[in-house]
């Protein structure tokens, strides 16, 4: 992984937006109603929570904080 966190470029929220409005259309049609992410940085938090105030997260998310290479905390 720490060869990936070196080369691949961090997601900005537009991305994630498009990303997750894909997501839910596909997993809300098959009826599937929450995802995990294992792999959540603080940015994706973020922007889950933002999704989840403005009433746009429409499916549960259990995610697992993790913390980049070298941090000692997130």
């Amino acid at each position: 992984m720490n060869f990936a966190y070196q080369v691949v470029p961090e997601w900005t929220d537009e991305q994630r937006k498009i990303f997750h409005d894909a997501a839910a259309e596909g997993l809300l049609r098959v009826g599937i109603t929450a995802v995990g992410d294992a792999a959540t940085d603080l940015k994706a938090a973020a922007f889950y929570k933002k999704l989840d105030e403005d009433g746009q997260l429409r499916f549960r998310i259990y995610s697992m904080l993790a913390c980049p290479p070298g941090e000692r905390r997130c």
